[in-house]
């Protein structure tokens, strides 16, 4: 028994994809056409807004199922207007030539 692992990158966003692969097993000279097919979640993007001194919060790095939200330390990076409850930058009222700073995690599923 062989095993195969097989890691593809999605280059555009499609609700599926195919994909066929040349396999080359031990001595056998003709390869073997495997054929993959999976639904692309397309890139998947967390954010946490973290104080400086703070560590930021660890996640899995698992995608998103559709309509999964379930709230935690991050949120996702969206199109349009942000879900009520989305943390933003904000750094408040500050006088001239005063400094704050905060951290912007951004995180790859």
């Amino acid at each position: 028994a062989h095993k195969v692992a097989l890691v593809a990158c999605p280059t555009r966003e499609a609700e599926h994809t195919e994909l066929i692969c040349q396999v080359y097993i031990d001595d056998v000279i003709q390869p073997l056409a495997l054929n993959v097919s999976a639904k692309v979640f397309g890139q998947q993007v967390d954010y946490a807004v973290v104080q400086p001194d703070a560590l930021p919060p660890q996640i899995v790095h698992q995608p998103r199922l559709e309509g999964q939200q379930e709230p935690g330390d991050t949120f996702p990076v969206l199109s349009g207007l942000a879900p009520r409850g989305s943390p933003v930058l904000d750094f408040g009222e500050m006088r001239l030539m005063e400094t704050k700073k905060l951290q912007l995690v951004l995180y790859n599923l």
